[in-house]
């Protein structure tokens, strides 16, 4: 079946896309089709996923040095510099004789290598034991490193410098944070993915406690909503220290993505910090510098770099896993109770497979709510050291002195001048720059999942999951029709029609331009798919396939689903009850009164919301299935 696969349904969508490609670009693509069909039926799907890639990577490199080198697996053309794969394109880029970067070259071909070298980079493929098990000994050794770092020692005063921008800048964004959890009032939240203790649903209101919590995170206020009555006898107060599990998750086949699923109550309680980090910082200046929600801003300045080549972007490998704790300690130095509950909500050990239980180095992994917000903290505090001056310190001159710099996770931009001090700095703390996907030099920028090149977008369409087989597959589906219509959106018709009719061959005709379920953007026979007249409606309606997850029977009572209830409510600014709460109240200041106005419309819009369906049934994680519909 493998095989199958990977010659008569991976090989003609390449060969496609080779076409579609050749035809934008007016290049004979013959041989190289040739060569496609006969490698792949060689290497199979690897060919696809690890060894195209490598073009890729080489091109970027040649377009940021200004010369292509030779790339070690591909032969050259003969008497050439550029290779024989894809050799029309390459010499739209780059001088055939001598390699170098051509003053036009051309935007449309540097897409299309990058669009074949890329198009299975992607795809969710089980990893080898051989990967996983690399990916385990390397975090193991990541957190060995970060715990031989001495942060005491770091050169030219960086260490009282980060300390000086960290006070300016945090303090005065996030004492609202800090009032909110001196007096109990944080809006906690359970997420919907995995959890160490393999809670799910409804299951999450009735978790345990931990000690480790209770000096910030009180459960009385947050575990339990109880009314002032401060009963624990429904729940049991863990005296255990909190344990990750580490995992695998996809990313790329030949490297997986490394997790460190948490605790039900330790996510609980860092999702009440992390939506009110979000807030505060949304709400102050740092917003057009920071973004936690928005990639916009910084894919907006590294298609300006692209152009005149002032903003530079830097990428970091391992980012989740380089935070030093005593980092986070310094960023909230004054503001104590902030610093406090980051670290009595971080969980301090990691079950990790075949490594036993580890004493965590770093601050957090991938998986801890907190991981991306404090992250991205660190990296501002730390480009903030190279483009500051420290000594004359106030909060509008570093807002000033940052107004070209933009930070999304692991993905920075910042101006030319300081980049190569920025990334020094970065080093100096214990962060590993990326240098492959590194841009400070040529015409070429990449952040966060946007490419230019001056000025144009060159971004490819990526494959993120197996080709379908039947629909049940609706994962696989979902994707794949999305990947359609990204291809036809850059007007790759031959592979559009020929995925279309692979899919459709599932799920029947699908219809064109619909508001909801699996649709196209565009068809080779765009009325085929069933219609219907609503009478009752008045409107023209198609028949598709519509995502949902599975429900299923899971029922909540007593506090835990008042607890529930209060939550939504919370969280629902519009939605009120009338009820006078005081004491150690539920999600609000302690000893405060509080009382909340009702009417019709309110209750009625509370009841549809929630309504006892919540109560008896939840949402089965990674269930989601393939329905027929009426859409419109």
């Amino acid at each position: 079946m493998k095989s199958y696969i990977e010659t008569q349904v991976y090989a003609p969508i390449l060969v496609s896309l080779l076409q579609d490609l050749g035809e934008h670009n007016d290049v004979d693509v013959s041989r190289d089709i040739q060569y496609c069909e006969k490698r792949l039926s060689a290497e199979g799907m690897s060919f696809l996923t690890d060894v195209i890639p490598t073009l890729s990577t080489q091109l970027e490199e040649g377009l940021q040095s200004g010369h292509l080198e030779p790339v070690e697996g591909w032969k050259l053309l003969k008497n050439k510099a550029v290779p024989a794969f894809l050799s029309g394109f390459w010499l739209k880029i780059f001088f055939g004789a001598s390699g170098s970067l051509r003053s036009d070259a051309c935007p449309n071909a540097i897409r299309a290598v990058r669009q074949v070298s890329r198009f299975f980079k992607k795809i969710e493929l089980p990893c080898s034991e051989e990967a996983v098990a690399n990916a385990y000994a390397q975090y193991i050794s990541t957190d060995v490193e970060i715990g031989q770092l001495d942060v005491h020692t770091l050169p030219k005063g960086l260490y009282s410098q980060y300390q000086r921008i960290a006070d300016c800048l945090w303090t005065k964004v996030l004492g609202s944070v800090d009032e909110a959890i001196a007096e109990n009032s944080l809006l906690p939240k359970h997420g919907g993915g995995a959890t160490a203790d393999r809670l799910v649903g409804n299951a999450k209101y009735e978790c345990d406690w931990f000690e480790a919590l209770e000096a910030y995170f009180p459960s009385s206020a947050y575990r339990v909503t109880d009314l002032g009555m401060n009963s624990r006898s429904s729940y049991e107060i863990s005296q255990e220290i909190p344990v990750v599990s580490v995992t695998t998750v996809p990313k790329v086949p030949s490297k997986p993505r490394i997790i460190a699923i948490e605790p039900t109550a330790m996510q609980y309680a860092q999702q009440s910090v992390m939506g009110s980090l979000y807030s505060a910082i949304d709400d102050s200046r740092l917003s057009g510098i920071i973004g936690f929600r928005d990639q916009g801003r910084n894919q907006e300045l590294a298609r300006k770099g692209s152009i005149d080549g002032q903003l530079c972007t830097i990428d970091l490998s391992e980012a989740s896993d380089r935070v030093h704790p005593h980092f986070v300690d310094m960023m909230f130095r004054l503001l104590p109770n902030l610093r406090e509950a980051v670290f009595s909500c971080r969980s301090p050990l990691a079950r990790v497979p075949d490594h036993g239980i580890i004493e965590l180095k770093k601050f957090s992994s991938m998986g801890s709510a907190l991981c991306f917000p404090l992250e991205t903290m660190h990296f501002l505090t730390v480009v903030a050291c190279a483009m500051v001056d420290s000594e004359m310190l106030t909060f509008d001159r570093v807002i000033k002195s940052l107004k070209d710099v933009s930070i999304f996770g692991d993905d920075i931009v910042v101006p030319n001048t300081v980049a190569h001090d920025v990334i020094a700095k970065l080093e100096a703390v214990g962060l590993k720059v990326n240098q492959e996907k590194s841009f400070l030099q040529g015409r070429f920028r990449e952040s966060c999942g946007t490419d230019y090149y001056a000025g144009t977008l060159v971004t490819p369409v990526y494959v993120r999951q197996p080709i379908p087989q039947s629909i049940q597959d609706a994962e696989q589906l979902l994707a794949w029709v999305d990947t359609v219509n990204q291809l036809a959106e850059h007007g790759y018709t031959r592979t559009v029609h020929l995925v279309q009719a692979y899919i459709e061959y599932i799920t029947g005709p699908l219809p064109v331009n619909t508001g909801a379920g699996l649709s196209w953007i565009d068809a080779a026979d765009p009325v085929s798919a069933k219609t219907r007249w609503n009478r009752q409606l008045h409107r023209l309606e198609y028949q598709t396939w519509v995502a949902s997850p599975k429900v299923v029977e899971d029922r909540l009572d007593g506090y835990a689903a008042l607890t529930k209830s209060l939550l939504s409510l919370e969280s629902s600014p519009e939605v009120r009850i009338d009820v006078v709460l005081s004491g150690p109240t539920p999600f609000g200041d302690r000893g405060r009164e509080t009382k909340h106005s009702i009417n019709k419309e309110t209750v009625a819009t509370y009841a549809q919301r929630v309504g006892v369906r919540e109560f008896d049934h939840s949402v089965k994680p990674y269930t989601t299935r393939l329905q027929r519909r009426w859409v419109v």
